[in-house]
């Protein structure tokens, strides 16, 4: 059996016989010496000139060689191509079959036979009348029976009754017995330490729509308070001692000023003192609001 091994330092590919393995050749194309079979270990030491090549090596030198061998070095020479380029040349290659000639020619032939059948069904296929429907049955009508448990008669759209408009509940001020003049409280927040000067109720306030305020739960902070009740919003003008500016507007929740009766427009009262002070639940439709402060005072209007 042959053995193929190349050599290491001009990658030439040499036959040799399997006798040889692992022992010292030389290569026939840089003359440069390795071991046969074992290209890994790289070159072998050049030999001296009386020691020669190993024992019972021969000598492998294309001038030593018979010429019965010289086509081994032409092999040789031939193959220094890639082993994998030569395994695929020299790989069998399977035999052409006449199979797909075979079928080819069948195709050819029944191919336009083939089409002209399908052709052909489509056209009886819309020639073919339309299906009929089927006859329906006729429905049996059927008896409709009274509910066996009727609802109960629908309740006539009523509107929800109004809601009752909010309670007066006067606030009862002890009167002075000469009946020429009416006593009020007032609920005040004023905007200045200094006395009130002068105050004008004017008419009730329109825009409101609604000017009662409901004072509860009043809980005395300094001096006297006032009784719970309805208390009334109006326009003002109020002026206090040492300011020359006139303040005009509306009562506000947070300030008031509200007076325990309604007054006539454009009414002064007169002799206004400071009774204390309390914290009060003010509630205005649906505005409600709690623990509110203010200072309470007295005031007088003549009777007309």
């Amino acid at each position: 059996m042959a053995l193929q091994t190349f050599c290491p330092s001009c990658r030439v590919m040499h036959t040799f016989v399997d006798s040889l393995y692992g022992k010292k050749v030389q290569c026939k194309n840089c003359a440069k010496t390795f071991f046969a079979g074992q290209p890994e270990k790289g070159l072998a030491e050049p030999s001296r000139p009386e020691e020669g090549v190993a024992a019972g090596v021969p000598d492998v030198s294309p001038q030593r060689r018979p010429k019965s061998e010289r086509r081994d070095v032409d092999d040789d020479e031939f193959d220094q191509r890639p082993l994998r380029r030569r395994a695929e040349e020299e790989r069998p290659r399977p035999a052409r079959s006449g199979v797909g000639l075979a079928v080819g020619i069948v195709l050819g032939l029944l191919g336009p036979a083939l089409i002209g059948v399908v052709v052909l069904v489509l056209v009886l296929r819309d020639q073919a009348p339309p299906p009929q429907d089927a006859p329906v049955a006729p429905i049996p009508p059927v008896a409709l029976r009274p509910p066996e448990n009727p609802p109960p008669n629908p309740v006539p759209n009523v509107p929800p009754p109004k809601a009752p408009a909010e309670e007066l509940k006067p606030v009862l001020a002890p009167q002075p017995p000469d009946g020429k003049r009416v006593r009020v409280l007032l609920l005040l927040k004023p905007v200045s330490k200094n006395d009130i000067a002068q105050l004008t109720f004017h008419e009730v306030a329109p825009d409101s729509k609604n000017p009662l305020f409901q004072i509860d739960n009043v809980q005395v902070t300094e001096g006297e308070g006032v009784p719970a009740g309805t208390y009334i919003n109006h326009r003002y003008s109020i002026k206090y001692a040492g300011l020359a500016a006139t303040i005009k507007g509306l009562g506000t929740r947070a300030r008031g000023p509200f007076c325990s009766s309604q007054v006539p427009a454009g009414t002064e009262i007169l002799n206004i003192r400071k009774l204390g002070a309390c914290r009060v639940d003010l509630r205005h439709g649906a505005f409600a609001q709690q623990n509110v402060p203010f200072n309470v005072y007295e005031g007088f209007y003549e009777k007309r």
